[in-house]
C-alpha cells in the first residue's frame, strides 16, 4: 500500500511539475523558432513597464531588485539556514534549503542562460546587467527562495488545525506569489528583461520548487 501511494504521489508531482513547466516550454520553442508573436508580445509588453516613473521610484525598484542579486540570495540564504541550525537544531532542513536554493536558482538557472544564450533587451539599462537574458534569474530566484522558505514556514508550524492550515497555506502563498511579481516587475523596469524571461523564470523555478517540496516531504515526513 504504501509503494502504491509513493507512486501516486511522485506521479502527481511530476503531473504538477510539468503543468508548472508548460509557459517555459512554449516560449523557448517560440524563441528557437523566432516567433514573430514573442517578439511582438515582449516588444510591447516590455515598453509598457519600462522606466514608467519617478526618479523616486526608479530609486526603490534599484533597491528591491538588489534582493534578487547573487551575493544578496547567497548571505539570505546563509542567514536562514544558520537561523534553522541554531534555533530548530536541524541540519537536514537547512542542508535541503541551501541546496534547493543554491542548486535551482544558481545552478540551473545558469545552465538553462548558458543553452539559450539570449541577449538582453536593447533597452537603455538602468543598472548594470551582464550575462544573458533567458530565464530571469531574478524571476526564478524569487519563486525559489522565498517559495522555499514559505514552505519551510508552514512545515516547522506546530498545532495547525485544518482551518488553521488553509488560512495559514494561503498567506504564504500570496506572500510568495506577491514578492515574485515585485521582483519581476523590477527586472522589466529596468530593462534589463523581456516579459517572456519572467515568465520563463516563474515557470521553471515553480517547477523545480515542486520537485524539491516532493523530496522533502519523502525524505523528512512529518
Amino acid at each position: 500500500m504504501k509503494t502504491t501511494n509513493d507512486k501516486d504521489s511522485l506521479l502527481k508531482t511530476l503531473l504538477f511539475s510539468l503543468f508548472a513547466l508548460t509557459p517555459f516550454l512554449v516560449i523557448s520553442v517560440m524563441g528557437i523558432f523566432e516567433s514573430h508573436v514573442l517578439k511582438s508580445f515582449d516588444t510591447q509588453l516590455g515598453l509598457f513597464f519600462y522606466s514608467r516613473g519617478s526618479d523616486f521610484l526608479t530609486q526603490l525598484i534599484i533597491a528591491l531588485t538588489k534582493l534578487g542579486n547573487p551575493l544578496s540570495v547567497f548571505v539570505i540564504v546563509l542567514i536562514i539556514s544558520l537561523l534553522i541550525l541554531v534555533i530548530k537544531r536541524d541540519w537536514k532542513n537547512a542542508l535541503w534549503y541551501a541546496l534547493t536554493v543554491l542548486i535551482g536558482a544558481a545552478g540551473l538557472n545558469s545552465l538553462v542562460k548558458t543553452l539559450f544564450h539570449r541577449v538582453r533587451p536593447e533597452f537603455t539599462h538602468l543598472i548594470e546587467q551582464e550575462g544573458y537574458s533567458f530565464p530571469s534569474g531574478h524571476a526564478m530566484g524569487a519563486v525559489i527562495y522565498f517559495g522555499a522558505l514559505a514552505y519551510l514556514i508552514y512545515y516547522f508550524t506546530p498545532s495547525k488545525t485544518q482551518t488553521n492550515s488553509h488560512k495559514l497555506k494561503l498567506f504564504l502563498l500570496t506572500l510568495t506569489i506577491t514578492f515574485s511579481l515585485i521582483m519581476g516587475y523590477t527586472r522589466l523596469y529596468l530593462g534589463v528583461h523581456f516579459p517572456s524571461d519572467i515568465l520563463g523564470g516563474f515557470s521553471l523555478g515553480s517547477s523545480f520548487l515542486i520537485v524539491a517540496i516532493y523530496c522533502h516531504q519523502r525524505w523528512f515526513p512529518l
